[in-house]
């Protein structure tokens, strides 16, 4: 129950009567420790997902459908030469140069078709050869990628 009292003063500036408003809180309560407990699962599952994509021997690198950058493994930050400060930022404008490269060819045709593209390709401004996947997803594409130099 969430009950507020309140005086009621008379003519003469005295209480001469007391308020009492009563409301019955349950469903709001349990809404409440509802999403909280949905919210501890979200993170649970998403520190769960972090470490898998942490861990893999791939780099991992993820797209929204404007082509921000909105997440890579550390294996992608080292590989690519990237820092947090990329995150949120146009993968075309971090990597100018690939702008019409086969790498946007084959992710703007996965992205448009919204179909998994994989390819190897020489990145000239790392001077190392990728073997590529890209994945479409709701939200964007998920690029997986390994050094095969």
């Amino acid at each position: 129950m969430d009950v507020i009292t309140a005086p009621v003063f008379g003519a003469s500036g005295k209480p001469i009567r007391m308020l009492a408003i009563w409301r019955d809180v349950t469903e709001a309560r349990k809404a409440r420790d509802e999403a909280e407990a949905a919210r501890h699962e979200a993170e649970r599952l998403a520190e769960r997902l972090s470490a898998v994509l942490e861990s893999t021997m791939d780099s991992v690198l993820v797209v929204d459908r404007s082509w921000r950058i909105s997440y890579f493994n550390i294996k992608a930050m080292r590989l690519l030469q990237l820092d947090e400060h990329a995150i949120g930022l146009d993968l075309w404008k971090v990597f100018p140069a690939d702008g019409n490269s086969v790498f946007a060819i084959e992710f703007r045709w996965a992205m448009a078709d919204r179909s998994n593209v994989s390819f190897e390709e020489y990145l000239e401004p790392r001077g190392i050869w990728l073997e590529m996947h890209a994945a479409p997803t709701s939200e964007g594409m998920s690029l997986f990628f390994r050094d095969i130099t």
